[in-house]
């Protein structure tokens, strides 16, 4: 993926490593899940979407690009 944009990916095609919820979701169910593919892409999904389980990826700089982002509140 060389566009730095998401991509839809079917459930289960993922395989990720790990899932991780963040540890300020509270446990409510209503956030998203991280997890790391192979080849370095990272992907997250919805929790409120447990039958599909449909992701989104994104290639590793995308990734960065957006964490270094979020972290300088740059993304509204």
């Amino acid at each position: 993926m060389t566009s730095g944009k998401p991509s839809t990916v079917a459930p289960y095609a993922d395989r990720a490593w790990g899932w991780r919820t963040s540890r300020y979701s509270g446990g409510q169910g209503n956030c998203l899940e991280h997890g790391r593919l192979c080849g370095g892409q990272q992907a997250i999904r919805d929790t409120k979407d447990p039958e599909r389980r449909t992701t989104l990826r994104f290639a590793s700089d995308a990734w960065e690009t957006f964490i270094r982002a979020v972290t300088r509140n740059e993304v509204r």
